[in-house]
């Protein structure tokens, strides 16, 4: 009889709870929507104010041609090093160090087919101005888009479907902002910006993808697919400018590097680049624009590659030949193309975004594969010479006029994928082998048409060198062929380089 009481009296309780529980429940959902639709008032406010701003009279700016890095010609034919006939061998210093171990990283798996982005549900915040939780569209509305061989499925709002059927100008421009504001454009922001985790994508390849989505969405409007770009920027906390000239509509950015032979015009000493995701510079002298942004929006564009991109799964195989104090080396290596390909259109900026940027993993891992159990055993000194004969002569040299027609600088991948290659590649890519396989610290050196660089070493090794933070560097250049460290082209002995620091 005591034991059906208890079960009584424990069932009992249980229920209770369950009520209390259910209660609860109850209230902090009534208490998430009524914060949440605080936070939505006060959003639509925010938006419709940016809007009213917008239709505000817009003052005509002076663009600016694109900035030009080094006007000094770079040579046409690659020159090569002659030991005079007084020239002594290198003495030996005793002790020096020697190459024991070359770690080789282990590369991260594939970007798989994102097919689907799950929306995490964020815990309940301490305030209303941090309330976000969208429900996601529903799924029959999906662009599909090919990112670099990475294939996407993107939920979208289907009021994103938006018809830009007026003359262009700022009234036009406000009322698609105004239209834009109604959709559920935190939903496609918070998988946008899962994407950009997912794929290691900087700034710049954010901003490719949000172009992406909008040729998809778009496809027979240039300017409604710079207008999403530019709205989603803003969304995503981006300084972002909209301008137009008659029929068509212009993505203004500011970057935190230099963008070279690109239009651009400054607003309070802020210089804001006309920026085109897909082709290169515009043929425009003047616009129309609006002095103010969109309240939050203050991040700039930043163009460094912080770590390796994770794009596409083609790779492809390239065998690279030197030799090296008679005998000859035939390297197996290997470059990303998804990298290759996003980084065709990527806009000329300052040098030390190259010098710090890695390689694919597929490259490094190849080269570094290859390289390693030659330069096992080796001292520091051998080792960079190797190398810097393996990037001398391993690559056809070629000024980027000749192979481009215009300059460009190379990262690593693309070295490796192009016919040619002149100075400012190889000592990016020379710099890249030198941290990667020995450690050891990497200065660029910026000459007038000239790029090259230089080595901290561990021993004091004889040579021509610089100091920089009261530190000896060697200098290393990998363009002068059959130079070993310590050799500095004759024209530039005498002259003081720009340290590229990075």
């Amino acid at each position: 009889m005591k034991t059906k009481q208890i079960i009584v009296v424990l069932l009992g309780m249980l229920i209770t709870a369950q009520f209390a529980g259910a209660q609860e429940q109850d209230q902090y959902q009534k208490w998430l929507k009524k914060e949440n639709d605080k936070y939505q008032q006060f959003k639509d406010a925010r938006d419709r104010e940016f809007s009213d701003f917008l239709k505000q009279e817009w003052i005509k700016f002076q663009l600016h041609q694109g900035l030009v890095p080094d006007l000094k010609p770079k040579p046409v034919e690659v020159p090569v090093y002659t030991p005079p006939d007084t020239a002594k061998p290198t003495p030996e210093i005793k002790d020096q160090k020697i190459i024991e171990k070359i770690e080789v990283p282990q590369p991260p798996p594939p970007p798989d087919k994102i097919e689907k982005i799950e929306l995490p549900q964020p815990a309940p915040p301490p305030s209303p101005e941090r309330i976000e939780q969208p429900v996601p569209p529903k799924a029959e509305n999906q662009v599909k888009v090919s990112f670099f061989g990475v294939p996407l499925s993107i939920n979208y709002d289907k009021k994103f479907k938006l018809s830009l059927m007026d003359e262009i100008n700022q009234e036009s421009i406000s009322r698609y902002w105004a239209q834009l504001s109604q959709t559920d454009y935190d939903g496609l922001v918070k998988q946008l910006q899962e994407i950009e985790t997912r794929l290691h994508l900087n700034d710049w390849g954010y901003g490719v993808l949000l172009h992406d989505v909008g040729k998809v969405l778009y496809p027979s409007s240039d300017n409604q697919q710079t207008l999403l770009v530019w709205f989603l920027l803003a969304k995503s906390g981006y300084l972002a400018k909209v301008g137009y000239d008659k029929s068509r509509i212009y993505l203004l950015l500011p970057t935190d590097k230099v963008l070279y032979n690109t239009l651009y015009f400054t607003i309070n000493e802020q210089k804001y680049y006309l920026v085109n995701f897909t082709s290169g510079a515009t043929e425009l002298s003047e616009l129309y624009t609006y002095d103010g942004s969109y309240p939050g929006a203050e991040q700039l564009i930043t163009m460094e590659i912080a770590q390796p991109l994770n794009i596409g799964n083609t790779i492809i195989k390239k065998n690279l030949k030197f030799d090296y104090n008679g005998q000859n080396y035939t390297l197996p290596v290997e470059y990303s193309r998804g990298t290759v390909d996003f980084f065709q259109d990527y806009p000329q900026t300052d040098l030390e975004v190259y010098f710090s940027a890695a390689a694919s993993p597929a490259a490094t891992n190849s080269i570094l594969e290859a390289l390693r159990p030659i330069l096992i055993g080796r001292t520091e000194a051998d080792a960079v010479n190797l190398l810097l004969r393996f990037t001398q002569t391993a690559f056809t040299y070629q000024t980027d006029d000749e192979q481009f027609g215009r300059e460009k600088f190379l990262f690593p991948d693309e070295t490796i994928y192009y016919p040619a290659s002149d100075c400012e590649d190889r000592s990016i890519f020379f710099t890249n082998l030198v941290k990667e396989l020995l450690g050891l610290e990497v200065i660029g050196l910026d000459y007038p048409g000239h790029i090259a660089t230089a080595v901290k070493f561990s021993d004091n090794l004889p040579g021509d060198a610089i100091l920089f933070h009261n530190q000896r560097y060697l200098i290393c250049d990998p363009t002068y062929v059959n130079a070993d460290l310590g050799i500095c082209m004759p024209q530039f002995k005498n002259v003081e380089p720009k340290v590229i620091q990075f």
